[in-house]
């Protein structure tokens, strides 16, 4: 995980940062300054001897200079702009500290009732205290990722010891990425995408269908990861404020509707992608995932079973700790290649629609 500076550290390189960056604005605006005189210089002239620079220069070919000027101009500000999000990414993440997993708050053990009613209320509640843990992170911690403002995926398995032994806690996904388009757009591509199945067919997206719909911003699902071999029933939440959309995942471990059945393997946990107004045609992008140990009708899922879904045998269980290392070797390579994958293309299509 990303070491943090400490805070005099920080202040230091944002302090040489603005600097550079005045610096720089004042360099742009002396040269601006510099050519508006070159032009005021050259009207004056075409005032005073129109016929010469007439029959120097056509009114389309002067239009032409024009237009090019404006556009290396327009091309400037753009590379200002990139720039300027570079700088203010790195310090946001200079600020981040490294995080473990979060503690399981006992909402996340919440059991979905059938009455209708009190159900409904249930997906609500649930997607709503996965919004402010979202929000709550964001506030206090940043994203605890990264030391730079480059895009990525970041894995960690966490694990704890049980009656049994040494065995896996969960495991914790974070993303982070830049995208060159409105953050309206870009959560309504991911929510529309995630609702349709269009992302289905990685080992880090369930096929799914709808169980319950609440209404637009909220769905219950039901799914299947095939390739994983374990179950989902998730709450997919929308939340929208004035500078950022949040998307809520709450994958739900019991449900009185539908009971574990002998063979299953549930997948249960939640996450969030907060999509942050930076510019009008800037986002930033955050995600956070993690999936607590699968649950099975004879409780969590054992150290075997979790091997198997990441395509290890049983070979070596006796001794966890080794046992262990593999499964994480494969599940990081697994998540982060996945999803590195999935965001490359939304990437290209959220840039480019």
């Amino acid at each position: 995980m990303a070491q943090t500076r400490s805070s005099p550290e920080n202040r230091r390189l944002d302090r040489l940062r603005k600097r550079k960056y005045r610096d720089e604005r004042r360099a742009k605006i002396k040269c601006l300054e510099q050519e508006l005189l070159r032009l005021q210089t050259e009207l004056a002239q075409v005032q005073a001897h129109p016929t010469t620079r007439k029959a120097r220069i056509s009114p389309f070919a002067l239009a032409a200079q024009v237009l090019q000027k404006h556009n290396q101009a327009l091309q400037t500000h753009v590379q200002d702009q990139r720039h300027l999000v570079k700088l203010m990414a790195a310090w946001v993440a200079s600020q981040v500290p490294t995080a473990g997993i979060p503690s399981a708050a006992s909402w996340l053990h919440s059991t979905l009732v059938a009455d209708p009613v009190t159900r409904r209320h249930g997906f609500e509640w649930l997607s709503e205290r996965a919004y402010h843990m979202g929000l709550q992170q964001q506030a206090s911690a940043g994203h605890p990722i990264f030391g730079g403002v480059h895009d990525g995926v970041r894995f960690n398995m966490h694990t704890s010891n049980s009656d049994d032994g040494l065995t896996i806690a969960g495991m914790e996904t974070n993303l982070q990425f830049t995208f060159f388009a409105p953050f309206q757009r870009c959560a309504h591509m991911l929510w529309g995408m995630l609702k349709d199945n269009w992302l289905v067919g990685t080992p880090v997206i369930s096929s799914h269908q709808d169980a319950e719909r609440v209404d637009d911003r909220l769905v219950y699902f039901s799914g299947a990861n095939e390739r994983l071999g374990t179950s989902m029933r998730r709450i997919l939440g929308m939340f929208k404020d004035s500078h950022r959309v949040v998307i809520t995942y709450v994958m739900i471990a019991d449900d009185e509707r539908f009971p574990l059945k002998d063979g299953e393997i549930r997948s249960h946990g939640y996450g969030w992608t907060i999509f942050e107004h930076v510019d009008d045609d800037i986002t930033l992008m955050r995600h956070s995932h993690v999936q607590f140990t699968p649950k099975t009708t004879n409780g969590v899922a054992n150290l075997e079973e979790i091997g198997r879904m990441f395509g290890r045998s049983g070979v070596g269980s006796q001794y966890p700790e080794a046992y262990i290392e593999h499964i994480r070797s494969s599940a990081e390579a697994t998540y982060v290649q996945s999803f590195e994958t999935l965001y490359r293309n939304f990437h290209h299509y959220a840039d480019h629609s």
